[in-house]
């Protein structure tokens, strides 16, 4: 971006011979997006996907160093591209890629203003979940015990207090719960978004979102209330309904967005891939399900690995996605 300086990464087949206008996810800025030129880039080995240097293909999430036929086509057509200050730089995250809007012509296929692929990958996701969990591992286990510490508190507290104090006591108490939860649940999006595009994160984190608490609140019961629409009409709906706004809350945390724009936006970003994201929460729901069954010590890690692969998923179709303003 010229204005704020991010650097983002996307597929050259994405960008139109003329070229398309992108909007910066930070400032907000509109720039021209230049299609590649003649020789720039290079070809993941293992999709064929054609895209900036990087680590980690945009399509595929395969990781090149991973790959032993990656080592010779990585010196011979990545580090060209590398010197030029003037290209997109690998040291930028190469899972960051956080473009939100495109111009007209960019391709894909239009509704009702949004435009993306609808596609991820299931493995890339949970390899990816993976990967940064094993990466930040002592991190993310004291990053998640406070928090469960700081949500589960309060309540403790309240139900203590039923007996002893007064009436008054016991509602600041489940008001203070409420905010809480919304607030450290917020931080693990939060968390899981920074390590997902190379932020290394802090404890600190934990309670940034505070200041979106009422945003999130609202936003979490028009999520409910549409859940439960859904079941009280013969179920399937409420799943489907459920899988559609799932990503509400990464829009507040990481856009800022207002509860209706964020669940809008939600809904958008989820076109043509219910499918592969019910896939996905049958196969984290399973391995959490290995992590309770492992004395509940496997949940340190089962939980993290679901945060950072939900980061990857949302990633990936924010990246897909196209506003029209």
């Amino acid at each position: 971006c010229p204005q704020c300086g991010r650097e983002y990464r996307i597929e050259d087949s994405r960008i139109p011979a003329g070229g398309t206008v992108a909007r910066c996810n930070g400032c907000g800025r509109r720039f021209k997006v230049d299609p590649p030129q003649p020789g720039e880039g290079f070809t993941c080995p293992k999709c064929g996907t054609r895209q900036p240097p990087g680590d980690e293909c945009l399509r595929c999430g395969v990781i090149f160093k991973k790959l032993s036929s990656w080592q010779g086509q990585g010196e011979s057509s990545a580090s060209p591209s590398l010197d030029s200050p003037e290209k997109m730089s690998s040291e930028s995250s190469p899972s960051s890629p956080i473009l939100v809007s495109f111009g007209e012509r960019a391709q894909g296929h239009e509704a009702g203003g949004f435009m993306h692929d609808s596609r991820f990958s299931l493995g890339s996701a949970i390899r990816f979940g993976w990967d940064r969990t094993r990466e930040n591992l002592g991190f993310f286990i004291g990053f998640l015990i406070l928090g469960l510490i700081l949500i589960a508190l309060p309540g403790v507290l309240a139900d203590v207090a039923e007996e002893r104090a007064p009436a008054v006591t016991v509602i600041l108490f489940r008001i203070v719960a409420v905010v809480l939860e919304s607030t450290v649940t917020m931080g693990f999006i939060k968390v899981a978004l920074m390590v997902h595009d190379g932020v290394k994160p802090e404890i600190s984190n934990l309670l940034d979102c505070l200041p979106l608490f009422f945003r999130y609140f609202f936003a979490s019961v028009l999520y409910g209330l549409i859940v439960v629409l859904g079941i009280l009409l013969l179920v399937i709906p409420g799943v489907i309904w459920g899988i559609k706004y799932m990503f509400y809350g990464y829009f507040i945390v990481d856009e800022g967005r207002g509860p209706w724009d964020a669940i809008k936006a939600s809904g958008a970003i989820t076109r043509g891939a219910k499918l592969d994201l019910f896939l996905l929460w049958l196969v984290l729901a399973g391995i959490n399900l290995l992590g309770l069954l492992a004395l509940g010590v496997g949940l340190l890690v089962t939980i993290p690995l679901s945060l950072a692969a939900s980061a990857y998923v949302f990633r990936n179709l924010q990246n897909r996605l196209e506003v029209s303003r």
